[in-house]
């Protein structure tokens, strides 16, 4: 049975729509391990304190060595190495609570030499980033890999000791908005997590069009969050997950604990406003898209329906017209 233009229509769209769906998978999968629950521990930073006893010895070993890590690319200065008044405050806090600490800011120059002195191989993709922020981001996660100690993003600062992370061999923070954040990361050195993200980055640091997405996910908050869940797939059953620090303005947890947050965000683009809007509504962006489909759906098939009515009533009219005319036509005979 032949089916009607209607019918047909339909059935098209919705195997292209399956065909579509098929294609897309691995990327929708991508967005949900990006976007969907966080595999690891999480730890607010009062539980941190807590378990930390501050009057009393920690019983735990600490494997995080004491060295306080900060970056400043003077991207509008260059060679100009002197923080802005609101971040200087931000970093007294740091050292001044840290006296034990080692601590090192990284520039510019200082960058560089380290890839170029300890990771060579990677040099070449460092100096071909098409982002400036890309440099940061990545070169906090080789000094994790390096170094380990503990990293601070420039808006960040202290009220109290960094001693209750340091039993943590990986720590990054959660702020409860879809991927995780890389403002502040924790490490014991050469840990497996760093080993395996680092060696992986090339692949990944390309130019995708959108500088938002460029930054992301070459080596941003979603490569991050993508990393992180492939480990905790990866990783032997003996091994412990790893910890998630509850920070910034998570809705549930008290992000006032250990770190306090000032001025950031200095390096979004054009498009960083649409993005964070999207990200700060997940769900309603995903059923926005649902919605938007399914209305689209329906109107290319509504389309399809009245257009293929207009042909049936077209060929229908044009069949009567032509009857109507050899009717005409025959009667004109018979009446001669």
């Amino acid at each position: 049975m032949a089916l009607s233009p209607a019918r047909r229509s339909t059935v098209i769209a919705v195997l292209l729509l399956i065909g579509a769906i098929w294609l897309l998978l691995p990327k929708i999968l991508l967005v949900a391990r990006i976007f969907g629950p966080h595999s690891g521990v999480s730890l607010t930073q009062p539980e941190a304190l807590a378990l930390h006893e501050k009057d009393k010895k920690d019983p735990r070993v600490q494997v995080v060595p004491k060295i306080i890590h900060q970056i400043y690319h003077n991207w509008a200065d260059p060679g100009n190495e002197t923080l802005p008044a609101d971040w200087a405050k931000l970093q007294a806090t740091i050292i001044k609570l840290n006296p034990e600490y080692e601590y090192k800011l990284w520039n510019d120059e200082t960058s560089r030499t380290f890839f170029q002195d300890e990771y060579p191989w990677f040099l070449p993709v460092y100096d071909q980033l098409p982002e400036k922020v890309q440099k940061v981001d990545i070169l906090k996660y080789f000094l994790m890999r390096h170094y380990g100690g503990i990293y601070i993003d420039l808006d960040n600062g202290c009220q109290t000791s960094l001693d209750a992370l340091l039993y943590y061999p990986v720590f990054l923070t959660d702020g409860g908005s879809c991927s995780l954040s890389n403002n502040i990361l924790g490490a014991t050195p050469n840990h497996p997590f760093w080993v395996m993200f680092t060696d992986n980055l090339a692949y990944y640091c390309r130019d995708y069009f959108f500088p938002y997405v460029s930054i992301s996910l070459g080596g941003g908050q979603w490569y991050e969050t993508l990393m992180w869940e492939m480990y905790h797939d990866l990783k032997p059953a003996g091994d412990p997950p790893l910890t998630r620090l509850m920070i910034d303005n998570h809705p549930v947890y008290d992000a006032s604990a250990i770190f306090t947050t000032g001025r950031g965000a200095s390096w979004h683009s054009w498009d960083s406003q649409w993005y964070s809007w999207m990200w700060a509504h997940c769900l309603q962006g995903l059923l926005g898209l649902t919605m938007f489909a399914i209305a689209a759906g329906l109107v290319v098939n509504f389309a399809n329906s009245v257009l293929g009515r207009s042909r049936r009533n077209t060929r229908q009219n044009g069949v009567y017209r032509r009857i109507g005319a050899d009717v005409e036509q025959n009667a004109g005979v018979k009446g001669d």
